[in-house]
Order: C-alpha cells, then structure tokens, then sequence
C-alpha cells in the first residue's frame, strides 16, 4: 500500500480528469489512471486510485460489453466514495435498472400521485420489456453479479451496486463545466427537475419514479433525450445492424450542430440552401454532417439506401437539432461510440464526447480529457490507451 502522506492536500479545485464509457474495461481504465499519475493508495483487492492534484469525473456506461464489469463498478464507486471523484449515470445503468423495475398502477385521489404494486410480474409488466435485444445487452453484468451469488461475503454486493447506481446524477454542472452522457438539453432537465416524482432528487432517479415512467410520458421523454440523446426514427422497411450485431431502427443525432445551419444547409462542394435551385446535398454528407454512424456503418447504409432514402425526409426533423452555443459552459459527453482512427478531436470549441469504443471488439481506446479551467477546449489536454 502506498504512502497517504502526498494525498492530504485537497486537489486543485479545477483540475478534473474527465473519464469516457469504459464498458467494463478495467484493464484499460487503471492504465489510463496510471498513465495520468493515479496511484492505488489501497490493496489491489479494493483499489482507491488517487491523484496528488487532481480528481476523476466519470461520465457514465460503466456496465454491459467488457470482461471486468465489477472491477470496473469497484473502482469507479470507491473512486467517488474515498478519492473526491464524480460519476453520472449512462444509459446502460439506466437500461439495467429499468429491465428489472417493474410497472406500478396509478391511483391518483389528490395532487399528489399515489403509487399500488402491480401483483403479476408478468414480462410485459417490466420497464424495460424483456426482449433477447435487451436480455442480450445486459447479459455479462448479469452474469458477473450472479456469480457473487456463490459467495456469500458478496451476496450484497450487487445491491449496494445496485443502489449505487440510483445516486448516480443523470447530469452534472460544476463552476467551470457540465457533464452528461448523451445530450445537454434544457427544457428536458427542466422538465424533469419540475417534476412531482423528481422533487429534491438533486439530478437522480428513484426507484419510485422508475417504476412509474411508463405513465409520465413527458419525463420518459425528456430523461431519454438526456441519457440517450435525439435520434431519427428510419421508415419502416429500413434498418441496420451496429457493432454488436444488433438490429436497429434509429440513427443518433448530432444534436449540437445549430438547427438553422440545417435548415440552410451549405456545402463547399454542393452551394446548396433549402429553396435553391441547386441539387440537394448528398445522403453521404448529410450523414457524415449531422448524424452518428460509424464509417463502416455509414458506407453500408449508403450502399444500401442510396435510392430509397430522399435527403429531402432529414429536413422533416430540425427539431432533433436544438445546438450548443459557443458561450456556453465547457460541455463533456460519452455514449456516441467513437472510434479512434487519429487523434480525439473536439466536437466543438466547449464540446467534447470522450467514447471512442473502448469495449470494441477490434480494438477501442478509452479517453480522457484533463481540464484545467480552461473556457475553450484543447485538443491537446485528450489522454487515451
């Protein structure tokens, strides 16, 4: 065990590492704390990786892909409970969470709602439907948790994780910056904040609340623009498959991107502005400019729907399009599956997505970005393995 000695000094107030979707890679995500100068100030069963100066800001999908799940879930909770760190949840937590909520009936006599226990836990009676897709994405947390099962020192552990998950902040606005996993959107925290199930969560979720969302379809909504973000919904003879093999009806946007610039939409090589007489931009800009595919996603999808798919049908959605403006706070996203072909690059000057696939089967990196107090972003503060 190392020396506490150099860790009694508070950090530096604005000196944060902010850490992407690690999936369960724990190999990489103690080699990217080493190799930003944390140390494990405790045994190697029950790591507290510490920084002298600095502290840890995790931005959520800790769960599901990778092979160390709960090392990864150790880490990271002990991380936040001795070290000063910070984490949010993603959408994977989420997802874990409400396929084992179930559905509660409404019995509303007052202003105040008032909850009853649906008595059948039928399959359709869960949050999340139990379907092989959702059943298949869940599978290894499931499976690392009831290996605990055999061992009854950690028979409550998946509890504590479990209820861990819950405190998570499903966004996060510190002095100098904001974190959430998907999208920054003020009316859906507004919403949510406003919200009679939500009231003096301070940002989190409540198994009470969980187990309600099937009737508050505004605060479904909104909680999964946040933690999901926007994404257009393909007609009905389109689909494709993502890096898991899983077929999927919807395709992420790049909410950020200024809604106006979509609706006159110009191009250096296509000069093109809604109502003008040139041709309209092509489907390979239009998803490289305002969508979220992969490369090999994209080029399949073009070749595939090249002719069945007008550019026309994406200028029906701007409001999947709401932007960051520049004189906001630094924002720190995770969730859009990156992939690391060069360096990491910034989405804008106060706008970084730090998930660049770290579980990914062919190789994907984890990403950190290490702010300082900085109001503009640096592409050289990014730090990956």
């Amino acid at each position: 065990m190392l020396s506490q000695a150099r860790y009694k000094q508070k950090p530096v107030a604005e000196y944060w590492d902010i850490i992407g979707d690690i999936h369960g890679e724990a190999i990489k995500l103690e080699a990217l704390l080493l190799k930003m100068g944390y140390e494990n100030t405790a045994d190697e069963k029950h790591p507290i990786y510490r920084h002298p100066k600095r502290r840890a800001c995790f931005l959520g999908d800790y769960i599901d892909r990778g092979d160390h799940i709960l090392r990864t879930l150790t880490i990271v909770k002990n991380m936040c409970d001795e070290a000063g760190a910070k984490a949010i949840l993603g959408n994977h937590e989420f997802n874990y969470l409400a396929f084992h909520a179930t559905q509660k009936n409404i019995v509303s006599n007052s202003k105040k709602p008032l909850t009853m226990p649906v008595t059948k836990n039928t399959e359709q009676n869960y949050i999340r439907p139990h379907t092989p897709k959702n059943s298949f994405e869940i599978k290894k947390t499931v499976a690392e948790f009831e290996a605990l099962n055999l061992n009854l020192a950690q028979k409550d552990t998946r509890k504590t994780f479990e209820d861990w998950f819950y405190s998570l902040p499903f966004y996060l606005e510190l002095d100098a910056f904001r974190l959430v996993h998907a999208c920054w959107h003020k009316d859906s925290l507004a919403i949510l904040q406003n919200s009679s199930y939500l009231k003096n969560k301070a940002g989190r979720i409540s198994p009470e609340f969980l187990s309600c969302l099937h009737v508050l379809p505004k605060e479904k909504s909104a909680l999964e623009k946040i933690i999901k973000g926007p994404s257009f919904s393909l007609p009905d003879e389109l689909s494709f498959q993502d890096n898991q093999k899983i077929t999927r009806k919807n395709i992420r946007t790049k909410w950020w991107e200024n809604p106006l610039a979509i609706l006159e939409y110009t191009s250096s090589t296509v000069g093109w502005k809604q109502g003008a007489s040139q041709a309209m931009p092509s489907l390979d800009n239009i998803l490289k400019d305002y969508f979220f595919l992969p490369q090999k996603e994209k080029d399949l999808f073009i070749s595939k729907f090249k002719k069945t798919l007008s550019p026309e049908l994406f200028f029906s959605i701007k409001h999947k399009f709401h932007g960051y403006d520049s004189s906001e706070k630094p924002l720190f996203i995770g969730h859009y599956w990156l992939r690391l072909e060069d360096d990491p690059s910034l989405l804008k000057n106060n706008l970084a997505c730090l998930d660049y696939s770290a579980a990914h089967a062919h190789g994907g990196h984890l990403c950190a970005y290490r702010y300082s107090g900085e109001k503009t972003l640096d592409i050289k503060n990014f730090v990956w393995v």
